[in-house]
C-alpha cells in the first residue's frame, strides 16, 4: 500500500509542477504579447514603409500570369 501511495504522491507532484510550468509559460507569453501590442500602438511595428504595397502588386501580377499560363496548359489552349 505504501508503494501505491508514494506513486500517487509522485504523480500529484508531477501534475503540480507541470501546472506551474504552464502558468509561468502563459505569463511569459502574455507579457510578450503586451509588449508587442504596446509597440504596435506606439507606431513602432506594423506600419507600412511603402515597399510592401509595391511588392504586393508585383506578387499579385505574377500570380495572375502564372495562373493564366497554367490554365492554358491544362485546357490545351493556344493563345495565338
Amino acid at each position: 500500500m505504501m508503494d501505491e501511495q508514494a506513486y500517487n504522491e509522485e504523480i500529484l507532484r508531477d501534475i503540480e509542477a507541470d501546472a506551474e510550468s504552464r502558468r509561468a509559460d502563459r505569463e511569459k507569453q502574455e507579457a510578450h504579447d503586451k509588449e508587442i501590442q504596446r509597440r504596435i500602438h506606439a507606431g513602432e511595428d506594423g506600419q507600412s514603409v511603402g515597399w510592401d504595397n509595391r511588392v504586393a502588386v508585383l506578387m499579385l501580377g505574377f500570380a495572375g500570369i502564372v495562373t493564366v499560363l497554367i490554365l492554358l496548359l491544362i485546357f490545351n489552349l493556344n493563345p495565338r
